[in-house]
């Protein structure tokens, strides 16, 4: 059972979690609570888990060369291709069946499906295309879910969605190349670091303007959204330690599962929010 979780990259579902933020953000309780915006939670788990299976068979032969990869289940042999495909079958079987079932975000799931098919087959090995598509997947897990609930998305919340993945994007990138450290020159690893540190930086930035701006105010119905800046800010430097000062996995994943601080900071971030839009509704 833990191989097969490992497979599907179950503790990766919490990225999904973003299908919640145009509900969440929207003051509109109701919407949180809509049963059709769940099932598009669990209809982008299995499109995502079915997504890591078909990009680890790609990269099954090259994985068990990189010192971390090798231990994932089709590189180290733990689970068969065969086992594997069955999977992926019922995987992609059962996102169909719930994408159905959702008319009005099938579409954004559908482009997220071929956005890593294209990501799988070429895009990863091209420079800025690959964060590039990585932001984009989580671009559309919002839009999908504000299609959802019919919530439109606002141009901060695309940006600052943007800004933030591909910054983590950068991070992890960063890591890879400092695991190949015997091939990858200091060079390439200082351009990671820079362009992380920017990306954080301007993230900060796009989220403290998204606060302060006049329609998010009226919106929202509070001018003190920015009191939650506090805690982003807190977030991006812990993030920022981790990887930096003590040389930390810079996999975003692994770090929010294992990192208690940074799990307090996002939980009273979320509280803050919570208790400024929906404790003057």
């Amino acid at each position: 059972m833990h191989t097969l979780w490992t497979l599907i990259r179950g503790r990766h579902w919490i990225k999904n979690a973003f299908v919640l933020s145009p509900a969440f953000f929207s003051a509109r309780w109701s919407a949180v609570t809509d049963l059709g915006l769940w099932l598009l939670v669990l209809a982008f788990c299995s499109a995502a888990s079915s997504v890591y299976i078909f990009n680890d068979w790609m990269d099954r032969e090259a994985d068990r060369q990189h010192p971390r990869k090798r231990y994932r289940p089709l590189a180290s042999g733990a689970v068969a291709p065969r086992r594997a495909a069955l999977v992926l079958g019922f995987l992609l079987f059962l996102t169909a069946v719930l994408a159905y079932q959702l008319p009005r975000s099938a579409p954004y799931l559908g482009a997220y499906l071929l956005l890593n098919l294209a990501y799988s087959l070429q895009l990863k090995h091209w420079p800025l295309f690959d964060v590039s598509c990585i932001a984009l997947g989580f671009l559309l897990r919002i839009l999908a879910g504000g299609a959802e609930v019919d919530i439109p998305i606002s141009n901060w919340m695309i940006t600052v969605v943007f800004l933030l993945s591909v910054s983590l994007a950068w991070a992890k990138r960063r890591n890879d190349a400092l695991l190949r450290s015997s091939t990858e020159s200091p060079a390439g690893v200082w351009r990671y670091t820079v362009a992380t540190g920017i990306g954080f930086g301007l993230t900060l930035l796009a989220y403290l303007l998204y606060c302060i701006d006049p329609a998010t105010v009226a919106r929202l119905g509070s001018d003190r959204i920015y009191y939650t800046a506090f805690f982003v800010f807190l977030g991006l430097v812990r993030y920022l330690q981790l990887i930096f000062v003590d040389a930390h996995s810079g996999d975003p994943t692994v770090i929010l599962w294992k990192d208690r601080f940074l799990q307090l900071v996002l939980l009273a971030w979320m509280l803050a929010f919570a208790s400024l839009i929906y404790g003057n509704a």
